[in-house]
């Protein structure tokens, strides 16, 4: 197993151009480099656009897999599961994302309930991935962002990092 996980700032927004930098980076990956899982993690608008590109994806590859990396307080929906968690989100009338996976992580740090908790999980994330495709905007001088943290994180671990911030 080939594994990519995705990391971003929380707001993110891409342009058309790094929308299609992206997609095209996704296949360039499960082509050329046999990536067949996706590590996704949770709050962020990077994390969203990608599942969602993945997902188109998985209809041409339909061998490649969703990983959700919950922590203590998340959960994920599996895909077995869209239509039930669909049916009920349209009776209380919930408004929420719909991300289908294929399979959950469950990540328990020692710290349950902390900012630290995201932190930890991301590095579980890194660790699982051999790519690690990240929206970090460098010039955002919040270095102790959870995607701060995790970028240089990836740089000490050697992974093969692809930054669509700067593509």
């Amino acid at each position: 197993m080939t594994s990519c996980c995705f990391l971003g700032h929380r707001n993110a927004v891409l342009t058309s151009a790094q929308q299609r930098k992206l997609s095209a980076l996704l296949q360039y990956l499960i082509v050329e480099r046999n990536v067949d899982a996706f590590a996704f993690g949770s709050r962020s608008t990077f994390n969203s656009l990608c599942h969602k590109t993945v997902t188109a994806l998985k209809q041409i590859y339909p061998h490649i897999s969703r990983k959700a990396f919950t922590c203590s307080h998340e959960t994920c929906t599996l895909q077995e599961d869209v239509d039930i968690v669909t049916s009920y989100r349209r009776f209380t009338h919930l408004e929420m994302e719909i991300l289908p996976m294929d399979e959950e992580i469950y990540h328990q740090p020692p710290d349950k309930s902390s900012r630290y908790s995201y932190i930890l999980r991301n590095r579980a994330m890194v660790d699982y991935s051999q790519y690690c495709v990240f929206f970090y905007d460098k010039s955002n001088r919040n270095v102790r962002s959870g995607t701060a943290i995790a970028y240089r994180y990836a740089i000490s671990r050697n992974k093969l990092i692809y930054n669509i911030a700067e593509m």
